[in-house]
């Protein structure tokens, strides 16, 4: 029942940063438009005046990406100190805080570029940049949660036993 415990903890770093994010950023906002805008002309006409949503969602994202950091890590390394496959769940952990590391990239240069919009001198390196980040960041939180999923299943399910 501990080990249940310890588990549901884990999500709790993921729940506190989705929630400061609705509760604080314009969650209907096409941030996903936003983060692949690739050129400053994409981003200029999604943002347009609605720059400060766009700032507002991006600071509040930064409370969500430390949450599901710490959220899927926390899972993964719960997990390995009993289950096999260790090197898979170390793996799992490091992907989730690097593509938590990509995601402050991308929101820097996100913000950066807000800003670059508002005084007319954006260029469209900074979107790519942002949009690369972007694609590097799903391309390992999708796999890692995947893998913090099934080490916090497997965690509870051999509490039962």
């Amino acid at each position: 029942m501990r080990r249940t415990w310890s588990v549901l903890a884990c999500f709790v770093p993921l729940l506190a940063g989705g929630a400061w994010y609705v509760l604080t950023a314009d969650w209907t906002l096409p941030i996903l438009r936003f983060e692949f805008a690739w050129n400053a002309e994409t981003a200029r006409h999604l943002t347009t005046g609605r720059e400060d949503d766009y700032r507002t969602a991006l600071h509040a994202d930064f409370a969500f990406l430390a949450g599901y950091a710490v959220t899927i890590a926390a899972l993964c390394l719960l997990a390995a100190r009993r289950e096999r496959g260790r090197g898979v769940l170390w793996l799992g952990a490091a992907a989730g805080v690097l593509a938590a590391l990509l995601d402050v990239v991308e929101n820097l240069l996100l913000l950066d570029g807000l800003t670059a919009l508002h005084q007319g001198t954006a260029g469209d390196l900074t979107f790519r940049g942002a949009a690369l980040a972007a694609a590097a960041k799903f391309a390992l939180v999708i796999p890692a949660g995947i893998i913090a999923l099934e080490a916090a299943s497997s965690a509870a399910s051999r509490t039962r036993r």
